[in-house]
């Protein structure tokens, strides 16, 4: 009796140790929001989090079905952001294109304008974009598996017009 007590002990203390191999803390883990066709009420919760209950790389988070965005966080060492969406698509769901404003102090004249909108034009992902000085911000539609509003923002500070310093 005493054998099996030592081997359960054993086996318990070599399962959590394998486990906390496993387990990555957040910051390993990518968080990206995105905007889903086919969420539009609180039924389609149960759909979209089955797509991802047998994957412990994935999680389902900060879902809003008025906006119809959901966080999902994912391990990019074990699943690609590609092969994640190829796992929605049967269940009827999409990713759809993002749109980001972003407020700059960059735009202080059109020069400046013309070269971010040109900068921001030339990131791989972005659809549309817009410059507008009299609001001080940028509009963009982009791809959010080509390209991130991170990206697109750090090309927006580091753009160089006429007014530039």
């Amino acid at each position: 009796m005493r054998r099996y007590l030592i081997l359960a002990c054993f086996t318990l203390l070599f399962t959590s140790m394998l486990l906390a191999e496993d387990a990555k803390p957040d910051a390993e883990l990518k968080a990206i929001e995105f905007k889903f066709s086919g969420l539009f009420s609180e039924f389609r919760e149960d759909d979209l989090r089955y797509v991802f209950e047998d994957d412990v790389s994935v999680r389902v988070k900060d879902i809003s079905f008025q906006d119809a965005t959901a966080t999902l966080v994912f391990d990019p060492a074990k699943i690609k952001l590609a092969d994640l969406i190829a796992r929605l698509k049967p269940s009827g769901f999409g990713i759809v294109r993002q749109f980001a404003v972003i407020t700059t102090e960059e735009l202080d004249c059109k020069a400046c304008a013309a070269a971010i909108y040109k900068k921001v034009m030339q990131i791989d992902g972005v659809d549309q974009a817009a410059a507008s000085i009299r609001r001080s911000r940028v509009s963009v539609w982009f791809d959010p598996f080509k390209t991130s509003r991170e990206a697109i923002e750090t090309v927006i500070r580091t753009a160089k017009g006429h007014g530039s310093k």
